[in-house]
């Protein structure tokens, strides 16, 4: 059921956001006590005007079909600050930011993201002290690491508050 519910919520969400290519679909979630969850970005931010326009949307397609019975909680939102980048829309957005980048393998990475492509990111990442060493650097020396998507286990942005 809640498999359901998710898949068709996503569909309207993203015919929603069809209407104006800025804005983008970032994730669908059920939660217990049908709490749904829908998480939406755009190339520029996001407003509250623009969650709750898309909100008024989807609850009357929702309540249109029944899918989701009467008694159900919908949150319509950006991903927010601490959430993880989940599609590739978000990364070219964040270009230029630091960020820290978990991989499956457990290996953290913190450095500026320089570029995302459909298969893989760059970061920028500092030289260890071997590496320098090796390459005969001396003080601060970067270099640049690409990433496929399929390594990352996530990604957040660093913010220095």
């Amino acid at each position: 059921m809640t498999e359901g519910i998710q898949q068709r919520l996503e569909e309207l969400a993203r015919e929603k956001l069809a209407e104006d290519e800025q804005y983008f679909l970032v994730d669908v979630k059920v939660k217990p006590k049908k709490k749904l969850q829908v998480f939406v970005d755009g190339d520029n931010g996001i407003t509250i005007d623009k969650c709750a326009e898309i909100s008024r949307s989807l609850e009357k397609e929702l309540d249109e079909e029944g899918i989701a019975g009467n008694d159900y909680v919908l949150e319509v939102s950006s991903p927010g600050m601490n959430n993880p980048l989940k599609v590739l829309r978000q990364y070219k957005r964040r270009i230029g930011n630091e960020v820290e980048v978990v991989l499956y393998t457990g290996e953290k990475l913190e450095g500026i993201l320089r570029s995302a492509e459909e298969n893989h990111i760059a970061l920028e990442v500092p030289m260890s002290k071997k590496e320098k060493k090796q390459a005969g650097f001396k003080g601060e020396a970067t270099q640049q690491r690409d990433i496929s998507f399929e390594e990352i286990k996530s990604t957040k942005i660093k913010y220095n508050i």
